[in-house]
């Protein structure tokens, strides 16, 4: 076999590598087709996750600024009133003690 390729020969292997270029081209094409589908579809499961989180620290600011000061307001009021009814009870139990 000589060193010098003739001109048939260079074409042939230049026809060959062009045919194989362009098949790993479709190839390398498909799987960048499927990376960006699952990329669109994980960006939007994370942009679905990202709407819950702000819901969830919305609730939570309401719950902490508004919810929990409000049920100790109303426990404390209740307490309040409480005491009042049983110092009334009180009063009212030892005035009956004393008639007798």
């Amino acid at each position: 076999m000589s060193q010098d390729l003739t001109d048939r020969e260079i074409r042939t292997r230049f026809e060959t590598m062009t045919v194989a270029n362009g098949v790993a081209h479709v190839a390398m094409s498909e799987k960048l087709d499927k990376i960006l589908e699952q990329t669109t579809k994980t960006n939007g499961k994370v942009l679905r996750l990202q709407e819950w989180k702000s819901y969830l620290v919305g609730a939570w600011a309401v719950v902490t600024l508004f919810v929990i000061p409000l049920v100790l307001y109303v426990n404390a009021v209740e307490s309040n009133y409480l005491d009042k009814q049983i110092q009334q009870i009180k009063g009212d139990v030892k005035g009956l003690l004393d008639k007798f």
